[in-house]
């Protein structure tokens, strides 16, 4: 049977970028307390102020961190894939957790991890993920005990069927949340933040692919889990407190985010073509995407001009949803 993971035999991966040395210190401090020894920090080409203070970080952990620099930043694909590297090169390691630079995981969070994969008969070929209760679709896996992840003929996510079916479910199935029901369930992908695994199977799935840069990369990545009979599972227990919201997770001022002016046009970009790439995998399901791409968009649309009047942004916004999906369905940025 094989080892089970220890704070000695797991690297710890955290990528960050820009202005974020505060958020990288919380961060660090809570890996470090839990006792680990081998932590790789990737600095995604942060400015040189920045970049000195991470390097005080990493002089502070008695050689616990290294860091390795980018001198362009290469999104979260291409700071996972750096780390993921160390960790192939890394003697005496076994298993790698990544962490997001605003994930501070709970003092038991690795302990719960372990645990669940003893449960699960330390099979090198599974992952596990650890929970931040902010993202509503891991959580609703471990409370109703099913995980809707990106399914096919969906539109940026959305699905009329689903969410229909969520709002029924919401009214008559009401739960009195004390503990998750499930608090190990099999679920189709990962997000990078908490993501758990044996570097053994990287043999199998290899590496992020550094041409998505932003959003989506991680699910394409933890996907192919299934592809070489691999398995990922959330676990419930051990979870990570986020230190800031993700982008993209509220609306603001109550216009979707997707047809906000203060929205990041390029993060939209990235997200959209990234997610339009997955979608349109399942040619079969053309007539339920569109059907979900007109509903979604005019009642985006509409909403967006309720709120915030601004009719010329709103035929930016489908116009630049328009060029995500032409090149994200044809995959074409990826060759």
């Amino acid at each position: 049977m094989s080892q089970l993971p220890t704070v000695e035999n797991t690297l710890v991966v955290v990528v960050t970028y820009s202005e974020r040395q505060k958020l990288v210190r919380e961060t660090i401090d809570a890996v470090c307390d839990m006792g680990f020894t081998r932590i790789v920090l990737v600095d995604n080409a942060s400015p040189l102020s920045t970049s000195l203070e991470l390097i005080s970080i990493a002089n502070e952990s008695e050689g616990r961190i290294s860091i390795i620099r980018h001198q362009e930043n290469r999104g979260s694909a291409g700071g996972i894939r750096s780390g993921l590297l160390a960790s192939l090169e890394a003697a005496n390691i076994s298993y790698v957790w990544l962490l997001d630079d605003d994930n501070k995981p709970r003092r038991d969070a690795f302990e719960k991890l372990v645990s669940a994969f003893d449960y699960l008969g330390r099979d090198q070929m599974i992952g596990l993920v650890s929970l931040r209760e902010s993202r509503r679709e891991y959580g609703n896996a471990a409370l109703y005990g099913d995980f809707v992840g990106i399914s096919a003929g969906s539109f940026l996510g959305f699905d009329v069927q689903r969410s229909i079916s969520r709002a029924l479910r919401n009214k008559f199935k009401k739960i009195d949340v004390v503990e998750y029901r499930y608090p190990i369930i099999r679920i189709g992908y990962a997000p990078y933040g908490g993501f758990f695994f044996s570097k053994s199977i990287l043999e199998h799935v290899g590496l992020p692919r550094e041409k998505f840069f932003l959003y989506s990369d991680d699910h394409e990545f933890s996907m192919r889990w299934y592809d070489c009979d691999g398995s990922i599972y959330l676990c419930a227990k051990s979870k990570i407190d986020e230190l800031e919201q993700s982008w993209g997770g509220e609306e603001v001022n109550r216009v979707p985010f997707i047809m906000n002016s203060k929205s990041d046009e390029s993060k939209l970009y990235y997200f959209m073509r990234n997610r339009f790439y997955l979608e349109s995998r399942d040619k079969q399901k053309r007539m339920r995407f569109w059907l979900n791409a007109l509903i979604y968009l005019a009642s985006m649309s509409i909403i967006s001009l309720i709120k915030d009047f601004k009719p010329r942004l709103v035929i930016s916004r489908l116009k630049l949803i328009y060029k995500s999906y032409r090149e994200g369905s044809r995959g074409g940025f990826l060759e």
